[in-house]
C-alpha cells in the first residue's frame, strides 16, 4: 500500500450536542485544500440549524450519519465503523484536532511494522477561547512521561498500559481498520459504563499489537473544564460485576494473541486490573483527604511557576510550544486560528458533558 494522501483513511468523529464544534472541526479539515474523509456520527436529537455546517455535512468526502440519540458511546463506533472503506481509520473528537501530515506520518509506519496495531504522535492541549483571551493562545504536552509501547507480548503491554507505565493510549491513534472494527465491536459487548469503554479500547488495541509514539506533533485537545467523575461513579463503575465481565473479555483477546490457556490469560487481566483500580482508589483518596490540602498548594503553586516559564518561551513563538517549533508552527497556527475564529464558549463545550453525567449518554 503506497497511497499516503489521506484517500485511505477515514477520520471517524462522534458528536453529540456540539454542532458548533463540530462545524469548528470541519472548517479546520477544509482549510487543507486536500480531500479527506471523514465520517461523522451525529447522535444529537436535533438538526443542525447552521447553514456553513449544512454545507460542510454536505462536502464531499464527507459522510454524515444520524444516529439514535439514546445509543452509548461505544456503541455509536462500533455501528457507525461498519461502513468504513478505508484501509485505515482515526477516532476523532470533536473538539479535538489531528494533524494530516502526522496522520500520513501514521499510515506509513503501519504500513511497514505489522507487528503495531497503533500509531500516533505527540499529543498536545491549547488553552480555550475563553482563556486565550486572558493569557494568549497556548499549546502544552500531554502525557510528558508518554512513550511508545514496544513490549513483544500482549501480556506485558496491556499490564504496561494499566499500570500507568505508557502514558499515552491508542484511543485517538491511526489504526488498521479491520482492528478498529474489531476492537469497538468487542467493546460494545464487554461495557456498560463511559469510563470502561476507554480502557477496555486500548487494552484489545494493546493486544493486537504494539503502539507507535512518532515525533511529530499529532493532536492537540481542548481543555476538560467540567469534571464528570467523581468517587461514587467511579465505584459504580468498577463495581465486581461490570470488571469481571469486562476483564472476561479482555483475557478472552489476550488468550488468543499470546496463546495462553484461558485462565492464564484472565489471571493476567485481574492483576493488571487491580493495579490500574488501586491506583486510581488512591487518587480519589489523595483528593478527598484534608491531610494532603496543604502538600496539594505547593504542589500547585510549583506546577503554576513552570508554567509561567513555559508560558514565557511560548509567548516568544506566537504560543507554540518549543518542543515543536518551529518545525511544526504551520500546524500549530491552523489549530490557533481555527480555535480563535471560531469563538467558542466552556458552556457551549460542556453542554454534552453535563447531559453525560445526568444520562450516561455522549
Amino acid at each position: 500500500m503506497n497511497n499516503f494522501n489521506l484517500d485511505n483513511i477515514t477520520i471517524v468523529v462522534p458528536t453529540y450536542k456540539r454542532h458548533a464544534f463540530l462545524k469548528r472541526l470541519l472548517k479546520y479539515y477544509g482549510g487543507f485544500e486536500i480531500p479527506i474523509n471523514i465520517l461523522i456520527l451525529d447522535s444529537t436529537p436535533y438538526e443542525p440549524s447552521d447553514k456553513e455546517l449544512k454545507q460542510l455535512l454536505s462536502a464531499d468526502g464527507t459522510i454524515w450519519k444520524k444516529i439514535d440519540p439514546d445509543i452509548t458511546y461505544w456503541d455509536k463506533i462500533a455501528k457507525g465503523s461498519e461502513s468504513i472503506q478505508t484501509d485505515y481509520v482515526t477516532l476523532c473528537a470533536d473538539d479535538d484536532f489531528i494533524i494530516p501530515n502526522a496522520i500520513i506520518e501514521s499510515m506509513k509506519f503501519l504500513d511497514s511494522h505489522s507487528d503495531y496495531s497503533s500509531a500516533h504522535g505527540l499529543c498536545f492541549g491549547h488553552t480555550s477561547y475563553e482563556r486565550a483571551k486572558q493569557i494568549g493562545f497556548l499549546i502544552f504536552p500531554l502525557y510528558q512521561y508518554g512513550k511508545s509501547s514496544i513490549h513483544q507480548t500482549a501480556s506485558k503491554r496491556v499490564q504496561a498500559y494499566l499500570s500507568g507505565h505508557t502514558g499515552y493510549y491508542p484511543l485517538y491513534a491511526v489504526q488498521r481498520t479491520k482492528t478498529f472494527q474489531i476492537i469497538w465491536n468487542e467493546t460494545s459487548r464487554y461495557v456498560s459504563d463511559w469510563n470502561l469503554h476507554e480502557l477496555v479500547a486500548s487494552c484489545l488495541s494493546f493486544c493486537y499489537g504494539k503502539m507507535k509514539i512518532l515525533p511529530v506533533l499529532y493532536a492537540s485537545r481542548e481543555p476538560n473544564t467540567y469534571a464528570v467523575n467523581d468517587y461514587e461513579m467511579f465505584k459504580r463503575t468498577f463495581s465486581q460485576v461490570k470488571v469481571e465481565k469486562t476483564i472476561s473479555g479482555v483475557a478472552k483477546h489476550l488468550s488468543e494473541n499470546d496463546g495462553l490457556l484461558a485462565m492464564e490469560a484472565i489471571a493476567i487481566v485481574e492483576d493488571a486490573f487491580k493495579a490500574y483500580i488501586t491506583r486510581a482508589n488512591q487518587i480519589y483518596k489523595d483528593r478527598e483527604s484534608s491531610n494532603n490540602q496543604i502538600i496539594t498548594r505547593l504542589w500547585i503553586s510549583i506546577k503554576q511557576s513552570l508554567a509561567i516559564r513555559s508560558r514565557l518561551k511560548a509567548w516568544t513563538h506566537q504560543g507554540c510550544h518549543s518542543s515543536i517549533y518551529p518545525k511544526f508552527f504551520d500546524d500549530f497556527k491552523k489549530i490557533k486560528d481555527a480555535v480563535l475564529s471560531a469563538g467558542l464558549t466552556e458552556k457551549e463545550l460542556n453542554i454534552s458533558r453535563i447531559d453525560f453525567a445526568n444520562q450516561g449518554k455522549l
